[in-house]
């Protein structure tokens, strides 16, 4: 039965074809057109047919020499060792080997002739080994990847209950900012803060942007995840109220996010003794003492991200001095601005 020649085996629709479609549709992804998709496999199809076709195409079979049996000469095994002039037996030509294409001897001829220099018969290159397009979406889904491979389920404990089902949700920003162990101002876990969290959701939960990750790769997320609030107030423009509100929230936030135990106990450890301190009794002691946290909990974020540890549970009363004059000379200016302004000018003189 004759063999198919490569110029009847048509192409295949790579968009379909099993070994194919899979880096169809992810050339797709990666933003080619579907007419570039098919040009490239087009290469890849063709020069996997040629390297098939390659190793076969040997040389035509030559016919063989009718003999009668009388002329045949007997083996060199067999042979008389005496019998110099003695010719050894021609060896059987071997049987032809199948192959796609056969040219004729001339045309051989004439292709060797123009081409004297042939390349090097190559591996053939299946759809796997063809090299994938460079890109940040590349680089986006092997991180996606690493990401769901690191991942793992919690054992399952029956009876056990939600940690965050009772909390009040604030902002998706707030919650990443936990999650990477960043610096997060209080507000956003205030009531004030929770509250706008909910209505800011339904408009641009579905809206996407682009961000940069901390290995300097990009990524697509939602909106509300990569923009801060216009609203959001530095942690000594709050109320003591509100202080106190914002941080048992965060407080009970920080295991949910995925903080260790032993840093959720320094940090917790932290807003407690703020709370409970002397000085807020005295005069401009609780903005005293929010100042203090305010400068404290950004600087012991900051030097966690560089890789320093200090204990924030160790108040330094030396720099709640520090910070308990800064906020008197900050009263002091005031006073002294509010009695300028309120001093009437001197009428002038004709």
């Amino acid at each position: 039965m004759p063999l198919p020649k490569p110029e009847q085996e048509v192409q295949p629709d790579f968009a379909t074809h099993p070994e194919y479609q899979q880096f169809f549709d992810f050339l797709i992804a990666g933003g080619q057109t579907r007419d570039q998709a098919t040009a490239l496999l087009t290469n890849v199809w063709c020069q996997r047919v040629n390297n098939d076709v390659q190793p076969q195409q040997a040389t035509p079979p030559q016919p063989e020499h009718q003999q009668n049996p009388g002329d045949q000469l007997p083996w060199p095994e067999h042979a008389d060792q005496n019998q110099p002039n003695q010719l050894p037996r021609e060896q059987p030509p071997p049987e032809p080997q199948p192959f796609i294409h056969q040219l004729g001897q001339q045309h051989r001829d004439l292709l060797r002739e123009q081409e004297p220099l042939q390349p090097q018969p190559q591996e053939p290159l299946w759809p796997q080994d063809f090299p994938h397009p460079l890109g940040d979406d590349q680089d986006r889904l092997a991180t996606d990847k690493q990401d769901k491979r690191a991942s793992q389920l919690p054992p399952v404990i029956l009876g056990a209950r939600s940690w965050t089902i009772a909390l009040q949700q604030p902002m998706t920003y707030a919650i990443e900012k936990l999650q990477k162990f960043e610096y997060i101002p209080l507000w956003y876990f205030t009531e004030q803060g929770c509250l706008l969290a909910g209505k800011e959701k339904g408009p641009n939960e579905d809206l996407l942007d682009v961000t940069r990750t901390s290995d300097n790769h990009l990524t697509l997320r939602t909106a509300t995840s990569n923009c801060p609030s216009a609203n959001a107030l530095s942690d000594e423009q709050l109320t003591w109220e509100q202080f106190m509100d914002a941080s048992h929230l965060v407080c009970r936030w920080l295991i949910p996010t995925g903080w260790p135990e032993d840093y959720a106990k320094i940090l917790s450890s932290f807003f407690w003794q703020i709370e409970n301190h002397e000085d807020k009794a005295i005069v401009d002691g609780k903005e005293t003492l929010l100042l203090y946290q305010a400068c404290l909990r950004r600087a012991w974020h900051d030097e966690l991200k560089s890789g320093h540890f200090f204990d924030l549970a160790e108040l330094d009363e030396k720099k709640l001095n520090t910070y308990c004059k800064e906020v008197d000379g900050r009263h002091k200016a005031l006073s002294r601005k509010a009695v300028s302004l309120s001093v009437p000018l001197p009428p002038a003189h004709n």
